[in-house]
């Protein structure tokens, strides 16, 4: 009596699992650039994972008068209709350039003294007959 009964791992055990361990660092080895790409986007969202993305719209444009219900409006539409946001989502340009557009902020030739009113989502799909920077008088 031996006492454990255990058998070692036969030849074709460890082959497997060395294949599997082969397969593993090679699809690690191949989506290396992406896994960093996500965690690099992850690292620089952390610090600003406490705002949400009104509070963001709110920091990113300190010299216009912006109510939290124009702000809330615009972020509702966004994830809607173009894509969701969250806490740990980096806001791109489009993001912010799009709120310019989904307000009457040029429709009042850039005032920025005056508060922002929201309009509809800008988007040439989804809004096809608002264009904020059309000269109608």
């Amino acid at each position: 009596m031996s006492g454990s009964g255990k058998k070692p791992p036969t030849r074709r055990a460890l082959l497997l699992w060395s294949a599997a361990a082969g397969i593993a660092a090679i699809a690690l080895v191949l989506n290396w650039s992406s896994l960093r790409w996500h965690a690099r986007t992850l690292w620089r969202g952390l610090p600003r994972a406490h705002q949400t993305p009104q509070q963001k719209l709110l920091l990113y444009f300190p010299y216009l008068k912006i109510s939290e219900e124009v702000a809330e409006s615009y972020v509702t539409d966004y994830g809607l209709r173009v894509h969701a946001v969250g806490r740990l989502t980096e806001l791109d340009d489009d993001f912010f350039s799009r709120f310019l557009m989904s307000t009457d902020f040029f429709q009042n030739g850039g005032d920025e003294s005056r508060d922002l009113q929201y309009v509809a989502i800008y988007g040439p799909s989804i809004t096809p007959c608002y264009n904020p920077l059309a000269q109608l008088e």
